[in-house]
């Protein structure tokens, strides 16, 4: 049985299915965008007449995006864990500060505990943080499937850099003893 606890080493000798890198794109695309609209959703309810239908759909929405991230952290660990670690964790975490959010959030409204909105509209910005670290990641990692650069890496035995701290300040990649840019340039010297 395999320690679920211990994060699993990067696979390099197998690029990522397809259908796996496409769904968690879109799962997160989903859970993205659910958790966005509810800043949408709160700013129409502050300080408004009618707000009580405008914060029933922020509780509905809510519920919607803690789903949805708990279904996006389970199928990226199925499916994804052994090929990008850091997502299985950062899904996790989305999973977890969502919950978290929207059980502060039930507890303001159902139970009247309003000091609790100093606790939750701070930590809506730690949701938005890495709901938007996960979009970017996605991004990359789907740009890298459709140019090949998956099975590429695969191919020559390198981890490939999808996690954002790569994209916005590529770095070199040290995989074994050789980094991307050594394979590169052995791959040019080839041809």
């Amino acid at each position: 049985m395999p320690n679920l606890f211990t994060s699993p080493t990067p696979t390099t000798d197998v690029a990522p299915p397809a259908t796996p890198v496409k769904v968690t794109t879109a799962l997160v695309w989903l859970t993205t965008g659910a958790i966005f609209c509810q800043a949408i959703i709160a700013g129409q309810f502050v300080s408004q007449d009618g707000k009580d239908g405008w914060i029933t759909v922020h509780g509905v929405v809510a519920d919607a995006s803690w789903v949805l991230s708990l279904v996006t952290a389970g199928y990226a660990f199925l499916t994804l864990r052994r090929h990008f670690p850091v997502l299985v964790r950062l899904a996790a975490v989305l999973f977890a500060v969502t919950l978290l959010q929207t059980g502060i959030g039930h507890l303001i409204t159902e139970a009247g505990v309003d000091w609790l909105i100093a606790v939750h509209v701070p930590l809506a910005f730690v949701v938005f943080a890495v709901a938007g670290y996960l979009s970017v990641w996605s991004l990359r990692v789907r740009h890298q499937l459709n140019t090949g650069h998956l099975e590429h890496a695969a191919k020559v035995g390198v981890v490939p850099n999808a996690d954002v701290h790569d994209v916005v300040r590529p770095t070199p990649h040290q995989s074994g003893s050789r980094s991307t840019d050594e394979v590169g340039h052995a791959e040019r010297r080839r041809e």
